[in-house]
C-alpha cells in the first residue's frame, strides 16, 4: 500500500471512530432506565433531564396524560436519546424499535399534541423506525416521580394545593371555628327561647 493511501485510510478510520465510538453511560439517569451500558459519545447533553422537565410540564397541565401514555412516551423519548450502540458493527447506533414508536402514537395521540411533545402523529410515521430484533427498545422508564401505585391502581401524584399545606390548614381551622360559632349561637338562641 502506498504512503498516501495508508494516510487516507488511517484518517478515515480515525474520523469514523470519533463519530461513532461507543462509551459507557456515566451520568445517573432519573427517567430513562436503559438496559445497555454503551451509548454514542454525542450524548453529551442531558436528554434525561429534558424528558423529566417535559413530563413535569405535561402532568401539571390541565390535560394530564394517563400513566400508560406517560410510560410509553418516556420509553420512546429515552430510546431516541440513548440508542443502543453495537460495537460489533463499527459502533453503529441501533434505531428505535418500531413498536416503541407505535405505542406512543396509540396511547398518547389523543392526550398529548404530537407537535408539542415531539413524537409521530400517526402509525405511518413510525415506518422509519426499525423492526430488527437488535433495535433500541427501552421499556423500563421510571415515571414514579409523577405516578404512584395506590390500591392496585396507578394514580397521578397530585401536587400540593396552591399556597401549600399551611393555607389548607388555616382554611380548615377557619371552617371549624365558623361551625363552632354557629352551633354556639344556635344554642344561645334556644336557651333564650326556653326562658320565655
Amino acid at each position: 500500500m502506498s504512503f498516501p493511501c495508508s494516510v487516507v485510510l488511517l484518517s478515515f478510520l480515525f474520523v469514523s471512530s470519533c463519530y461513532s465510538q461507543c462509551t459507557p453511560l456515566t451520568q445517573p439517569l432519573t427517567v430513562c432506565s436503559v438496559d445497555h451500558t454503551i451509548a454514542p459519545t454525542d450524548n453529551k447533553a442531558d436528554p434525561d433531564n429534558a424528558i423529566f422537565k417535559t413530563l413535569s410540564e405535561a402532568t401539571s397541565s390541565s390535560f394530564q396524560p394517563s400513566p400508560d401514555c406517560a410510560f410509553v412516551f418516556a420509553n420512546f423519548q429515552c430510546a431516541r436519546a440513548y440508542p443502543n450502540c453495537d460495537p460489533s458493527k463499527n459502533d453503529v447506533q441501533l434505531s428505535v424499535c418500531r413498536g416503541v414508536c407505535e405505542n406512543v402514537v396509540l396511547y398518547c395521540s389523543n392526550q398529548l399534541l404530537p407537535s408539542q411533545y415531539n413524537f409521530p402523529a400517526s402509525i405511518d410515521e413510525c415506518r422509519k423506525y426499525s423492526i430488527d430484533p437488535a433495535c433500541t427498545n427501552t421499556n423500563f422508564s421510571d415515571i414514579s416521580h409523577w405516578y404512584a401505585l395506590q390500591d392496585g391502581n396507578v394514580v397521578l401524584r397530585l401536587p400540593p394545593p396552591p399556597g401549600g399545606i399551611a393555607n389548607g390548614s388555616v382554611l380548615g381551622i377557619a371552617c371549624i371555628l365558623m361551625i363552632l360559632l354557629g352551633v354556639g349561637a344556635l344554642a344561645f338562641l334556644m336557651k333564650r327561647q326556653t326562658r320565655r
